[in-house]
């Protein structure tokens, strides 16, 4: 015969028959983190984008920072005093530039055609009419022609600046 007293592991009264989680509580469980997951996962699929956006923008800055140090110490060998970099535009945009001296030694703004080829990330692009170059001159790093401004885009996030001045600050 069973024993149903308090004390029986058969009682409902018995706190061993009460451990445990019913089906209801689980599944609610589960749809709060479904819900939760769901809300969370599109903002770190944007943010990882946005920082490719940024990383690309700042390789550009380091790279430009580069050729007007070169420009800036003229001891490379070769080094007719003007570095740069030209980005080549291809239907309103540019995802490669080439980091060099212009052909002409004795003209700044003859095309960059040599040296360090470089490529963006896919889906990020400086924006441009037309092909264009930042030179620096030898001994000042002041850019050729006075200042200019380079927008990093990837249709998505808001583009990316670089301001280049006529003093030769890059920001």
């Amino acid at each position: 015969m069973l024993n149903l007293t308090k004390d029986s592991p058969f009682s409902k009264e018995n706190p061993c028959n009460k451990k445990g989680f019913t089906l209801v509580e689980l599944l609610i469980s589960v749809s709060v983190i479904v819900i939760l997951t769901a809300i969370a996962l599109p903002i770190f699929t944007t943010t990882g984008s946005n920082q490719t956006l940024i990383q690309n923008s700042e390789n550009i800055k380091s790279d430009i920072r580069l050729v007007q140090t070169k420009s800036l110490s003229g001891i490379v060998s070769g080094d007719n005093g003007y570095w740069g970099a030209r980005f080549i535009c291809a239907g309103g945009k540019s995802t490669n530039y080439i980091l060099g001296q212009p052909n002409n030694a004795e003209d700044p703004l003859s095309e960059i055609t040599s040296g360090e080829q470089k490529s963006l990330t896919s889906g990020v692009y400086v924006e441009c009419v037309n092909s264009f170059q930042v030179v620096f001159i030898k001994n000042t790093a002041k850019p050729v022609g006075g200042g200019t401004t380079i927008t990093v885009s990837d249709d998505t996030h808001p583009d990316k600046t670089i301001v280049i001045n006529s003093e030769g600050s890059i920001e």
